[in-house]
């Protein structure tokens, strides 16, 4: 037929197993409680930060200590054994150029599956986890920060923050607070890619600065809090403070990018470890925030996407880099799809969280151009937690290069 002469029969029904043995893993993550699972044999450096495919030379296979070893089967693969991650706390740690942020960035990616030959096919990730990156200069629309700032110099609501040009710290914990409430139950940070200041606070800088002088609750002070109330893991990558130690459930150690498991060894650490930092306040008000959307929708820009992780809404830009789960143009395309929609007056009217999910299911239930107004074949999935990620992150009221409204904008960026 003239199909069998266009495309590769062969081909195409590898992928059709590649994709099938990705959501057997995704299943059995849920089955078994895990938050991740990586292959042994998988290769997981990439060739650079600009290219997706794998590293050609001293790309080492992935393999996991014993301690953490599990076999699974799956529907072409068979039986493969590999590193399950359980739900809780969990520490990437080692050395610098070891392996510990190349680990992260696959699991980041792995909310999606691979084509075969890409060398994480057999990784899969929790599918609503996301990357959680300090994002200084980022736009941030009335969200509630009290869970981790205690006051401003400046006396600004915390209740309603809002500013265009937000700093590592308060751009760091309401990215935070927005996953929690677009349904995230992993978050994956790096110390590398955080504000060091909302990460830790050690005992000797708490001795020099009192509760009344330092204004932010450190996430270390709150992630054990983040799982038991609402059931949210974490995947932390850390080489410089051994802080996290104290509210971990595990450490898996990174050593020329092979993997051992250092868990018993952290809790001896542990035990010797003095006074730690101040703990968090209990008070933690409910995740709830709504969007001025009829602010932008008068304004009505134009949309248009730029490459995998950028957006132009009018004059302005939208970055998404702090995503592990934009790969390609074809999805910054649907982003931009979902928003011009939006700004039509599709949907619900300002709630986020039920702005996001209905898109989302919409994608879902009817394909990635569920939102075009006409035929295209350009377009990929977005999750849930991309579409908020977007949406969280426009200028409101900047439209066609306009300010936002007066009295929106923070007087520092604290």
């Amino acid at each position: 037929t003239l199909l069998d002469r266009v495309w590769d029969a062969a081909a195409l029904d590898a992928h059709r197993r590649c994709l099938e043995d990705h959501l057997a893993l995704r299943a059995l993550l849920v089955r078994n409680d895990w938050v991740a699972f990586v292959a042994d044999g998988s290769r997981l450096a990439r060739r650079s930060g600009e290219e997706d495919t794998p590293m050609e030379e001293g790309n080492v296979p992935f393999v996991a200590p014993p301690e953490m070893a599990a076999e699974v089967d799956l529907p072409h693969a068979g039986r493969i054994r590999g590193t399950a991650i359980p739900r809780g706390i969990t520490l990437l740690c080692g050395g610098g150029f070891h392996g510990k942020s190349t680990l992260l960035r696959a699991l980041a990616a792995a909310v999606h599956p691979h084509v075969p030959g890409d060398g994480r096919e057999r990784v899969a990730c929790d599918p609503t986890a996301l990357a959680i990156r300090a994002e200084d200069g980022r736009a941030i629309t009335g969200i509630d920060l009290r869970p981790f700032l205690r006051s401003l110099p400046s006396g600004h609501d915390l209740a309603r923050f809002t500013t265009g040009n937000a700093s590592g710290s308060t751009s760091q914990a309401a990215a935070i607070l927005e996953a929690l409430a677009a349904g995230s139950c992993c978050l994956l940070i790096d110390e590398d890619t955080s504000a060091t200041n909302f990460l830790l606070r050690d005992p000797w800088m708490a001795k020099l600065l009192d509760e009344d002088r330092e204004p932010i609750v450190p996430l270390l002070a709150r992630l054990r809090e983040i799982h038991d109330r609402f059931g949210v893991s974490t995947i932390l990558v850390v080489g410089g403070s051994g802080e996290a130690f104290r509210i971990a459930d595990r450490a898996l150690m990174m050593n020329a990018y092979r993997a051992e498991d250092a868990t018993a060894r952290m809790l001896q650490i542990r035990e010797a470890m003095g006074e730690g930092t101040t703990a968090a306040p209990t008070e933690w008000p409910p995740p709830e925030r709504r969007l001025p959307l009829d602010r932008l929708r008068r304004s009505d820009p134009r949309v248009k996407a730029v490459g995998a992780r950028k957006l132009l809404v009018g004059r302005s830009e939208v970055d998404l880099g702090a995503s592990g789960a934009l790969v390609h143009p074809s999805q910054a395309r649907t982003l931009a799809t979902i928003l011009s929609a939006v700004l039509s007056r599709e949907g619900p009217a300002e709630e986020l969280p039920a702005l996001a999910e209905w898109a989302a299911d919409r994608i879902e239930t009817r394909g990635a151009g569920a939102f075009s107004p006409f035929p295209r074949g350009d377009l990929a999935e977005v999750r849930a937690q991309e579409i908020a990620m977007l949406f969280n992150r426009l200028r409101y009221g900047a439209g066609r290069g306009r300010p936002s409204p007066p009295g929106t904008e923070a007087p520092s960026r604290g």
